[in-house]
Parts: structure tokens; sequence; C-alpha cells
């Protein structure tokens, strides 16, 4: 009696395995190749609200809407995403087997709660870059409805796609913003009966520079100068990274004591440790009515900057590190122009620029 029933359990046994590849012949591998790489996003201003990044399947990155700036995009940020039929070869030896008919459908979506100032993806698109089988047809966006045909696909060539994906970035205004992520899932679901589907996901990393603010502090001022009997005389404002400066006066012209000259100075604060170029104008007219000085600013770092000399033999450009714990630097300014014995008497006036940039 223990032999029979010993029996009947070892072809119960064998009967289970082989209904169960009957009635879903079909199974999937899944195999992420991504190169994705962090978007490096400068958005808006404060209140500036939403800056929406895309990327397509090429892996090409812009930006689409909103007030921020992308900066040091690389190449090649496709998510590709490969899947192979588990059993196209027949090599359980399935009775019936007829070859990879299976036509499945991908459903793509975001997934899970963003992180940093990451928001969920939208606008989902695939581009099929596999050698054999093709994309059939696709519907929506968020979540996008892929609809697979297997035309010639083996174990060895399976599906292969790339993704596209439109990225929201709320405002950057907070300094360290850092680095955030947005997630998304892959299901397939085979249309053969009694198939389960397979979910599996992924996510797409960023890093959110603070937008950098540059704020005029406080004006350059000569003070009152004089003007030479002859000849050409030249007025020098060479600022200090301590706030201060020094005024000189050559050929002929004069600086008076009162009112007594100060110097510019602008505020560049941005995330901590980046460096950033600046700009300031080579040249600035300052006029009085139809008449103008030509002045040429000099800038210094101010001893909250990390580094070295304005200038650094570049005219009117320098570089610095927001090294500082709020990630904010001072830039000091002053400047030299010309006066000759017909200058006319009068109060100049002029605008000075200053432009920051990541580097």
């Amino acid at each position: 009696m223990t032999r029979k029933c010993l029996g009947a359990g070892l072809l119960a046994a064998l009967v289970i395995p082989s209904s169960a590849l009957a009635a879903c012949p079909f199974s999937y591998v899944f195999n992420y190749v991504s190169t994705t790489q962090a978007i490096v996003a400068v958005a808006g201003g404060p209140g500036a609200g939403t800056t929406t990044f895309q990327t397509t399947p090429a892996g090409a990155v812009s930006k689409i809407s909103g007030p921020g700036s992308l900066t040091a995009v690389t190449s090649g940020r496709q998510i590709q995403v490969q899947m192979a039929m588990s059993n196209c070869s027949n090599v359980n030896n399935t009775p019936g087997f007829s070859g990879c008919s299976d036509t499945p459908t991908v459903t793509v979506a975001a997934f899970g709660a963003p992180t940093g100032l990451n928001q969920s993806l939208t606008a989902f698109t695939a581009a099929y870059t596999g050698s054999s089988g093709s994309i059939t047809s696709t519907s929506g966006s968020a979540p996008l409805i892929i609809h697979l045909s297997p035309t010639g696909v083996t174990y060895y060539a399976g599906y292969s796609f790339n993704l596209g994906y439109n990225l929201p970035v709320s405002d950057a205004s907070t300094p360290g913003a850092g680095s955030g992520s947005s997630g998304l899932s892959i299901t397939i679901q085979p249309s053969t009966a009694g198939c389960s589907a397979t979910t599996a996901m992924a996510s797409v990393p960023t890093l959110i520079n603070t937008p950098l603010a540059v704020t005029a502090l406080a004006p350059v001022s000569f003070g009152s100068v004089s003007r030479p009997l002859s000849g050409s005389g030249t007025i020098t404002y060479t600022p200090t990274s301590s706030g201060g400066g020094t005024i000189v006066a050559t050929g002929g012209a004069g600086a008076l004591a009162s009112p007594a000259p100060s110097v510019g100075s602008f505020k560049i604060q941005g995330e901590q440790y980046k460096q950033v170029i600046v700009s300031l104008d080579s040249s600035v007219n300052l006029t009085h009515g139809a008449d103008t000085i030509v002045l040429t600013p000099i800038g210094v770092w101010g001893s909250d900057a990390s580094n070295g000399s304005f200038n650094n033999g570049l005219n009117g450009t320098g570089q610095v590190n927001l090294g500082n714990p709020n990630g904010a630097v001072t830039l000091y300014f002053g400047g030299s122009f010309s006066l000759s014995p017909t200058t006319p008497s009068g109060l100049y006036k002029g605008f000075i620029k200053l432009m920051a940039v990541y580097q």
C-alpha cells in the first residue's frame, strides 16, 4: 500500500510541471542597461516655480519650460530595457511548442515618492532599438502602454527599447538643494493566459544647484576730483579685500579729501563649494548730460572668498569657490579713468554690470 501511494504521488508530481508549462509557455527576464547621468540644474529664483527638463529616448536632454536652466549635460542618458522570453528556443521540449508568439504589453509609470527637489516623471516615450521584434503601438504617456510584436525574437535576441521622460524640478532657491531622484516602474504582462506579470523599478537621479544670486550692495564713489591744468591725468581707486581702498591721482589730476571716496560691492551667493565664473564690465561710460568719462573697473575678491585676486590676468573676469558656510562671497570694485584740462565739471554717473555662472 505504501508503494502504491508513493507511486501515485510521483505520477502527480510529473504531471503538474507539464501542465504548468502548457498554460504559461513564456516567462520574461529583465536587464537594465542604463547610462543615466545626473542632471545638473539651476532652477529659477525665489518663488520662480517649476522647471521641466526632457530626456529623449536617444539621450538628448533639454529644458522645455520654466525659469531654470540646464548645465553640464552629458550624452547617452538612455534608460535601456532589455527583455527576453525564457522559452523561445523550446529548451524544455514543451509539447505543442510553436515558437515565440506572445505579444506582451509593457506599462511604464512613475513610481514611489520623489526625493530632493524632483517631482514625479511624466510624458514617457519609447523607441525600439532591438534587431528583432518591434513596438506595434503605444498609448498614453504617464503611464505609457507599449505593445510588442515578437517577430524574430529569441531568448538570445530579445526585445530592447529606450525610454524618454519629462522631469519637473521644483524651485531651487533654498541653499543646499543637493541630489534627488524620481522612480519609475516597468511591468511586463504576457498576452498568454495564465502567465503572470513581472515588474521592476528604476531610478532617475538629478543634482540640483541652488541658483546664483547677484546683489548690488553699494555703488562706487570717487568723491571729488580735479582735472589737470595740462596733459592727461588719471584717477585710480584700488579696492582692498577688506572693503577699503586707496585713491591715487597722477598726471596733474587731483583727488580731494572731502567727500571721501568709497568702494562699490556685489554679493554672489549660490551652492556652497561650487566654482563660479564672474564677469565684470571691462569699461563703463560715466555721463554728465552729453559729456562722458570712460571708467575701467578694478575688482578684488573680499576676504570671505577662498582665492586670489579678481582679474587673474584676464580683464574683467575671475573665478571663485563658494566655500563659505552660506555659499556667499563679496566682490569689491573701484576703477580708473582719465581727465583732461577740457573735461567738463559735473556729477558723472553710470551703471556697472556683473554676471556670474557656475563653472
